[in-house]
């Protein structure tokens, strides 16, 4: 099965050691909950859940960008300026959404 690959970002937001405990509490409660009746199905923070429902509980922290891959962002977004595809308000706005994520990210399990 595949790994889950996180950007540093998210690995940091999901609370650095948590994500492992919280990977494990979900696991045992899924496991637990697979013998319940009518009872509701438990739930984690939704990365959570995605990681273990998905690629049974494997992730991979991505390393940050080189100077080469951001070099790489900046002539791409660039040439989407200069041809129109993009403004530079989207840049903005995209920069704001990503500024005006939380820092951290409570988890449930």
């Amino acid at each position: 099965m595949a790994a889950l690959t996180l950007s540093q970002d998210d690995f940091l937001a999901l609370g650095r050691q948590l994500v492992d405990q919280a990977i494990a509490t979900y696991s045992q409660a899924l496991a637990a909950h697979a013998t319940t009746v009518d009872v509701p199905a438990p739930t984690a923070h939704p990365m959570i859940e995605a990681i273990v429902n998905r690629y049974g509980g494997q992730y991979i922290v991505a390393p940050p960008p080189t100077p080469q891959q951001a070099d790489q962002v900046a002539a791409l977004q660039a040439a989407l300026l200069a041809k129109g595809v993009i403004t530079q308000a989207d840049v903005t706005a995209a920069a704001t959404t990503l500024a005006a994520q939380p820092a951290t990210t409570g988890l449930t399990s």
